[in-house]
C-alpha cells in the first residue's frame, strides 16, 4: 500500500458530496489542501513504481517548458480519480443516485440523403461517491445534458485552485470563462514509443514545493522525463499524427473513468431512446444545444 495515512478530524462528521459545488467544502482550510496534495503525491509515486515494474504503462506527469512560469503538468483525469477517493473517504455519504439525460447521434437516410438524428434517454445510475466525483469532473468523451461541463472544470481548476485557494494552477485565457482552457490535451510519447493523448492540469512548481517540499517536487518532476511532449494544440496534434503516419486507434486517451460500462450495467431506468427536438429558446441560442464533450479543447 502507498505511504500515506489519512488524518482524522480535519473535516466535520456531516460533510458530504452530491453536487459538483460540494467539492469546495473539502478545501475550506489550508490543512485540508496540504494533506490532499500529500495524498496526491503518494498516489502518483505508487503508480510510478507500478509503471517501472511494467504493471502499468500510463504516466501521470509530463514536462511543461513554459517560457514564463515553472509548471508541473499532472494527468487531470488521474487528479480527479484521486480527488474522488479523497472525498469518498471523508464524506458521510458513500454513494449517490445520479439522474441525467444521455444523448447520441445516429445516421439516418431521408429522401436519399444521409442526416444525423439526435436522440436522448433519461438515465439513472447508482454511483459510489468517488465515481460521482469522476462523473461530474472527469474529461471524457460522452454525451449528456450536463450543460457547461467545461465550466464545471473551470470552476474547479480556475475558481477554486487559482482563485479561492490562491494561485495554484495555470489556465490559458483564464480571464475569459468561455475561452479559458482549464484542461489541456497534449500528444505525448513514452519510452516504449506508445502515443497518448494526455489531459493535463498545470500546477505552479512553487505551490507544490510549499505542500510537498523541494525533494518531493523534484521527484515529481523527474517522472515527466520519461515522456516526450510532442504537441499541445489541436491543430499541432493533428499535423503530427499525419506527419508520423499514426493510426488514431493506436493513440490511447488517458482516461480513468469508463462511463460507458457503468451505464450498461447499472442503469436503473427503463426508458427508450427518443428523438430530441429543439425547444424554441434553444433554436435562438447555440449555447443551449447539447454537444459532445470537447475532446480537443
Amino acid at each position: 500500500m502507498f505511504n500515506y495515512n489519512f488524518k482524522e478530524g480535519i473535516y466535520s462528521s456531516y460533510i458530504f458530496y452530491s453536487e459538483p459545488i460540494h467539492v469546495f467544502s473539502f478545501f475550506s482550510e489550508n490543512l485540508q489542501t496540504r494533506e490532499f496534495f500529500k495524498y496526491l503525491f503518494a498516489r502518483i509515486k505508487e503508480e510510478n513504481k507500478l509503471r517501472v515494474k511494467g504493471v502499468k504503462n500510463s504516466t501521470h506527469v509530463i514536462e511543461n517548458e513554459n517560457d514564463k512560469f515553472a509548471l508541473v503538468d499532472i494527468n487531470y483525469n488521474f487528479f480527479i480519480e484521486v480527488l474522488g477517493d479523497w472525498i469518498e473517504h471523508y464524506s458521510a455519504n458513500k454513494s449517490n443516485e445520479v439522474e441525467y439525460m444521455k444523448f447520441r447521434k445516429t445516421e439516418v437516410e431521408e429522401e436519399g440523403l444521409k442526416k444525423d438524428k439526435l436522440e436522448y434517454k433519461n438515465m439513472k445510475l447508482e454511483l459510489s461517491t468517488s465515481e460521482n466525483v469522476k462523473f461530474d469532473y472527469s474529461y471524457s468523451q460522452w454525451l449528456s445534458s450536463a450543460k457547461g461541463k467545461k465550466f464545471i472544470r473551470y470552476n474547479l481548476v480556475q475558481i477554486l485552485f487559482n482563485g479561492i485557494l490562491g494561485k495554484h494552477t495555470f489556465v490559458p485565457n483564464y480571464n475569459n470563462r468561455y475561452r479559458a482552457t482549464p484542461v489541456t490535451v497534449t500528444l505525448i510519447k513514452d519510452e516504449n514509443n506508445n502515443y497518448f493523448r494526455f489531459p493535463s492540469i498545470s500546477f505552479f512548481k512553487d505551490i507544490l514545493v510549499k505542500y510537498l517540499g523541494k525533494d518531493n517536487t523534484k521527484t515529481l518532476k523527474s517522472y515527466g522525463k520519461n515522456n516526450e511532449v510532442i504537441r499541445r494544440s489541436p491543430s499541432g496534434i493533428k499535423s503530427q499524427i499525419e506527419k508520423r503516419k499514426l493510426d488514431e486507434k493506436d493513440i490511447k486517451f488517458l482516461n480513468v473513468f469508463d462511463i460507458y460500462s457503468i451505464e450498461k450495467t447499472r442503469d436503473l431506468s427503463n426508458e427508450n431512446w427518443t428523438v430530441y427536438e429543439k425547444k424554441k429558446e434553444e433554436e435562438e441560442s447555440d449555447e443551449n444545444e447539447p454537444k459532445t464533450e470537447d475532446f480537443k479543447a
